[in-house]
């Protein structure tokens, strides 16, 4: 069992990327903002995801480093609910009632509060992937991506001047996340299966679409699609990219 929380001259962070091909590692040193160390983990087709993580986690250059933060972002399906209206004994019922195709699959069904949103974000992850993550690193720090995503937005939201709505399209590897705040509340969320360019713009264009927005005074915003850009701003006036 891998302990953390030490403090030492040198410590590290380590974040654990979970997505629906694999796994990233990044190690970041202790006052630095960016990682000195990235590993991609692929998982192949017969192989067991927790297996392959483990074996990734266990080899001794990463092991032999002290850890002072360790976290999971887990990128899958995910819900919200609003915060005054969650009840904790509730989360596998929302959840299922949203996704019942996990209702036999061997997952664990976890929240997040999102305070900056007053959200409340169910996700599912991989039984036996956490199990082996909480051995080895016990005091562990599971998100979700899609969460992550939302806070981060919501805290910056007050420094952006753009006067009109900001549609905002994050890539993953399943497809696109796409969302809307409004004065720093969720407005809109969703997830689409989009495997290509063309299915991405469909998407982009029904959800702008469906929310109403003006090509003229709102505006669009691209993290890490940048090859979505051409496409949508044949439609979009107000067209940002962001790495």
């Amino acid at each position: 069992m891998r302990v953390t929380g030490n403090k030492k001259i040198n410590t590290y962070r380590l974040s654990i990327r979970v997505s629906t091909d694999g796994f990233s590692l990044y190690i970041y040193k202790e006052g630095e903002n960016k990682p000195f160390e990235r590993q991609q983990v692929t998982v192949s087709p017969g192989e067991q995801p927790h297996a392959v993580l483990e074996r990734a986690l266990t080899r001794e250059r990463l092991m032999e480093l002290q850890y002072d933060e360790v976290e999971m972002i887990v990128d899958a399906p995910t819900t919200r609910v609003p915060l005054e209206e969650f009840q904790r004994e509730e989360t596998d019922t929302i959840f299922l009632l949203t996704f019942p195709r996990f209702k036999q699959a061997p997952v664990k069904i976890c929240y997040e509060i999102l305070p900056y949103l007053e959200v409340v974000e169910l996700f599912a992850v991989d039984s036996q992937l956490l199990n082996m993550a909480v051995q080895l690193f016990p005091e562990l720090q599971l998100h979700s991506w899609q969460g992550r995503i939302l806070e981060s937005a919501a805290k910056n939201e007050q420094k952006q001047s753009f006067a009109g709505q900001c549609l905002h399209v994050c890539r993953n590897a399943s497809g696109i996340f796409v969302y809307v705040l409004k004065r720093r509340r969720l407005h809109f969320a969703c997830t689409y299966q989009a495997d290509n360019p063309t299915d991405a713009l469909y998407y982009v264009l029904f959800a702008w679409k469906k929310l109403n927005l003006d090509a003229n005074t709102d505006s669009c915003v691209l993290h890490g699609y940048d090859e979505l850009a051409a496409h949508l701003g044949k439609y979009l006036k107000n067209l940002t990219l962001c790495e």
